[in-house]
């Protein structure tokens, strides 16, 4: 089968999950027959039955949630959790896309509900204070999305996985009454690791591991730069560099996009900063349109990088696969 095939090449380093993803859509579009529109149904309508589901919820909770015991409260949300988990596992291997994508968003519902079961039990059964509570929930959650992530390794499961990893970090640093900087320092940090584990093939699927990485990366230096010091923004600078050059070598171009975002956000910060307003609005648009033709170079090389890549394997099947 062709996805087996793709799936091959792609551990292999032949192409890129991005390529293989664009072949599929490519295959698909080909072959695509009136039938299946009939996955998409159901699934939109397991979408507004979840949505449904959520609204009756947070009613009920509205409601009664005041005259609610601790467990009375914890049976309603840990209800809701096992009922998403449990469809999701009915689901995930159906052989229709649509469904399995449906599976994903019940899992990712799921998560949350975790976090907010085991957030509500600790500040109500325990006392914990907000931070610690939403520390604790996030951990909790964070536990269930890694497992789930490794069952069904998506895009949806990685984002569960990842926000639950930032929400148990960003209250740590009230929690254990670190500076405010760390806020910003964390989330770079974690954003930073993520890619070097999406490039070290431990975070699957690589495009979306690298476009959350990137993302935190980089938004955790603006953070930073809150404080009103030079120095995160030149690590700003620097972080967007690397992001550019990064998509080059590896062939990805989220991380182009993502490392030019950076530049466009950084540069006239820096210039602004260092040299102030009168040489800065002419050295910051000089070095913006400096920055959007290196980019528009890295681009057009890196498209045809990968149009070379998908000729290639669309010749030579045999040799790729060996």
């Amino acid at each position: 089968m062709l996805s087996e095939q793709l799936s091959r090449w792609v551990d292999a380093g032949f192409i890129t999950d991005e390529q293989a993803s664009r072949i599929r859509t490519f295959e698909a579009s080909r072959t695509a027959t009136p039938e299946r529109r009939v996955p998409l149904i159901v699934e939109a309508l397991g979408y507004l039955g979840g949505a449904l589901a959520v609204i009756a919820v947070l009613i009920l909770a509205q409601e009664f949630w005041a005259d609610l015991e601790l467990w009375g409260r914890l049976a309603l949300l840990g209800t809701v959790t096992l009922g998403l988990l449990t469809a999701g596992w009915v689901l995930r291997d159906s052989p229709l896309e649509a469904i399995r994508r449906l599976a994903g968003f019940l899992w990712l519902f799921a998560v949350v509900g975790t976090g907010f079961t085991f957030g509500i039990l600790s500040a109500d059964g325990f006392d914990g204070t907000s931070e610690l509570s939403t520390m604790l929930g996030a951990l909790a959650a964070g536990v269930l999305a890694f497992f789930l992530w490794r069952i069904r390794t998506k895009s949806l499961q990685q984002l569960a996985f990842f926000a639950s990893v930032l929400a148990a970090t960003i209250p740590a640093v009230a929690v254990f009454e670190w500076p405010d900087e760390f806020f910003g320092i964390m989330m770079w940090a974690v954003g930073t690791a993520w890619l070097f584990l999406t490039w070290g093939t431990a975070i699957r699927p690589t495009i979306t591991g690298y476009a959350l990485g990137g993302a935190a990366s980089l938004f955790g230096v603006q953070v930073l730069s809150t404080a009103g010091e030079g120095w995160p923004l030149l690590l700003g600078v620097v972080v967007a560099g690397a992001l550019i050059v990064a998509s080059v070598t590896l062939r990805q171009i989220v991380l182009l996009g993502l490392g030019a975002a950076g530049v466009f956000i950084f540069v006239p910060q820096v210039v602004f900063h260092f040299f102030g307003d009168s040489l800065g609005a002419p050295v910051a648009l000089l070095l913006s349109g400096a920055a959007l033709i290196g980019g528009a170079v890295a681009l057009a090389r890196l498209m045809g990088e990968i149009k070379e890549d998908i000729a290639e394997a669309g010749q030579e099947p045999e040799e790729v696969t060996s």
